[in-house]
């Protein structure tokens, strides 16, 4: 037997056993996924091929079938996922809860997570308890059960232990005090605190036949069965779905994703809200309404949220936090990237919740916006012209401003800035999009916009997670590192704008002018009036040029001499308008260096599209100092410049 035959025979042989076991379909659809990562499983046991790894599995089987289950059936989550149905529970859904358990004699909600994954949706739900029981029942405590048919899935939700980008996509007002920073090795990392992670505790529990691990006794209020019937057949789904109905508590509310449906299964529930299901007995008793399948259910719910107000000062003094609204959440966008603007606006086109009313390029525009489009929310970038994102805050926020979420390239952890924009008003801040990232921090803007605009009466307040992690970037050994720009001899005052964002230490800067012939002494006269670090380059400063000082050249003269000079460094390379064809080639050559690139898709058509190809940023002038010294300040430059040796 050849070995693709043996591989095609091991990847049927296990997604067989493995479909048999979890009930997860594991076709010819999935054979790739199947085949990397059972390679991936080989090379990690140090196994010649197929032939070794069946006499491994036959021989540990108990322990590799528990990894295999792990490995192929764990599925990508993340925190707050799937927004809707956390505004469905604020506007509504927590209120009659509450009433109905009341009802029952009882002061606490259960809930059942039932394909939890690493954890993420039972900490979602804690957090998002934690908050608003406070505003609805103050006395209500609720518990969760998170199970995963994956025991190294499981061993993660138990522990509680997450990356920090993890956690920066949840809206601030849920990050609260729940989570502490980690120390020494894993100083990039949090934990969940006690005050989250006790109400919730994790089993390894099987959807083909978790009666075997339940006892049948056990009636829970919701249960969260999302993104998973995606990978079952028909008739898998609607046994499942029979059983998980049978642990509901009467007015119980069953949630699945929002690309799921019952639909077609013959089962007594009744669809109240976007894939959420209740009794079908409950919800005509209550004359409540149906919705129908994939309709909007903020167009069909039948009664207001409960307007209890919480009693406690230290949960924000907030009013009923999802307010009764009318027709869409108006946006006002602030940015200088006529990109980025581009990319907000794609996003929000597609969320029936949310309408671009206006754009703004700068923070006295963005005044001047405000006030005529009386917007609901503003995203504001941080670094613009005329007035910046902090400084807008700083003159224009208060009590009657609309919500601020703060899209910017600055890190969130940059204390100089970032955290100051937090003190100064804004309610959220999110990574700015490009079309690399869109898919990601899609959900994320709009599950802030969202959280940001029902929550606007809440504290705006910098996190203590937030502070835990604050730095200031510096650009260490400045010496051993490089900055270029590459300018037009027209872009002589553009450039000066961009030459005094830099602050000391900075390494040596050298701009090169394309077609400048000898026209660089007078250029460098010319800038000496502005700043005394300005020089002409000769061959002395280009063996040894100095920290905190500007260098000025000709590109043809001095390119291929810089580059050969100074290669190994970690080097930034800032390109202002449109360079050459043989420029850019030269600049990509430049292995390990990083390209950021002006932002022209306003002036230049189809400029963007190069211009991404080109770069590895694109962004206005105004943020090209804090790419770079972001970029020479950063371990991921050091790396790059490493392997660019």
């Amino acid at each position: 037997m050849s070995n693709n035959m043996n591989l095609d025979y091991l990847i049927k042989h296990i997604s067989e056993r493995i479909s048999l076991i979890t009930g997860v379909k594991l076709g010819p659809k999935q054979y790739t996924l199947v085949k990397s990562r059972l390679n991936k499983r080989m090379r990690e046991l140090d196994l010649l091929g197929p032939s070794e790894y069946l006499n491994y599995l036959e021989k540990n089987e108990s322990a590799e079938v528990s990894a295999l289950v792990s490995l192929l059936t764990t599925h990508h989550s993340y925190f707050f996922r799937e927004f809707p149905h956390f505004e469905y529970l604020a506007k509504k859904g927590l209120a009659d809860l509450c009433k109905e358990v009341r009802a029952q004699g009882r002061d606490k909600i259960k809930i059942w997570s039932a394909a939890c994954s690493r954890g993420q949706e039972p900490y979602s739900l804690s957090m998002f308890l934690k908050y608003h029981l406070q505003l609805v029942d103050p006395t209500m405590d609720f518990e969760i059960l998170g199970s995963d048919i994956s025991d190294e899935c499981i061993e993660i939700a138990s522990n509680g232990v997450y990356k920090w980008k993890e956690i920066k996509t949840v809206p601030s007002v849920y990050i609260g005090k729940h989570w502490a920073r980690g120390t020494g090795e894993i100083s990039a990392y949090v934990k969940a605190k006690a005050s989250i992670k006790h109400h919730c505790k994790f089993e390894v529990i099987n959807l083909l036949n978790f009666e075997k691990n339940l006892d049948k006794n056990i009636k829970f209020d919701m249960i969260f069965c999302r993104n998973v019937f995606i990978y079952f057949e028909l008739k898998q789904i609607e046994e499942i779905s029979k059983n998980l109905i049978k642990y509901l508590q009467p007015h119980g509310q069953l949630y699945l994703g929002l690309s799921e449906s019952l639909m077609g299964v013959n089962l007594p529930v009744a669809h109240i809200g976007h894939s959420i299901y209740a009794n079908e007995t409950y919800v005509e008793s209550k004359s409540l309404s149906k919705v129908p399948e994939f309709a909007d259910p903020d167009l069909k719910s039948s009664t207001s949220m409960s307007s209890i107000q919480s009693t406690k000062e230290d949960i924000d003094k907030a009013k009923p936090l999802y307010t009764k609204r009318k027709g869409p959440i108006k946006v006002l966008a602030v940015d200088d990237s006529p990109t980025v603007l581009k990319l907000i606006e794609r996003i929000l086109h597609k969320r029936p919740d949310f309408e671009l009313v206006g754009t703004a390029e700068n923070g006295v525009e963005a005044a001047e916006k405000q006030k005529k489009l009386q917007p609901d929310i503003m995203t504001l970038d941080i670094h613009m012209p005329e007035k910046n994102g902090l400084q807008y805050l700083i003159d224009n926020y208060n009590e009657s401003h609309p919500s601020v979420v703060i899209v910017s390239s600055v890190s969130r952890e940059d204390a100089t800035i970032a955290l100051k924009c937090f003190e100064a008003g804004a309610a959220d801040y999110v990574e700015k999009p490009t079309l690399a990232n869109l898919p990601l921090i899609e959900d994320e803007l709009c599950t802030k916009l969202l959280s940001a605009f029902e929550m606007q009466n809440a504290k705006k307040k910098v996190t203590d997670l937030d502070v835990s992690f604050q730095k200031t970037p510096i650009i260490s050994q400045a010496n051993k590192k490089m900055r270029v720009v590459l300018a037009h001899i027209g872009q002589r005052e553009r450039l000066f704008g961009v030459l005094k964002q830099f602050k000391a230490p900075q390494p040596p800067t050298i701009v090169l002018f394309e077609a400048a012939g000898n026209l660089i002494s007078g250029i460098c006269n010319e800038f000496s009036t502005h700043t005394v670090r300005a020089e002409e380059l000769d061959e002395v400063f280009l063996s040894e040029p100095e920290t905190n000082r500007i260098y000025f050249a000709d590109a043809e003269k001095f390119y291929d001499k810089i580059y050969l000079k100074h290669k190994s460094k970690q080097t930034s390379i800032l390109v202002l308008g449109r360079p050459s064809k043989a420029m850019r080639k030269k600049a990509l050559e430049w292995k390990g260096a990083h390209i950021v690139a002006e932002d022209l898709s306003a002036h230049v058509e189809n400029f963007n599209v190069f211009n991404l190809n080109f770069a590895n940023q694109v962004v206005p002038i105004t943020s090209f100092a804090y790419e770079s010294d972001k970029f020479l300040s950063s371990e991921e430059g050091q790396r790059c410049s490493v392997k660019g040796k």
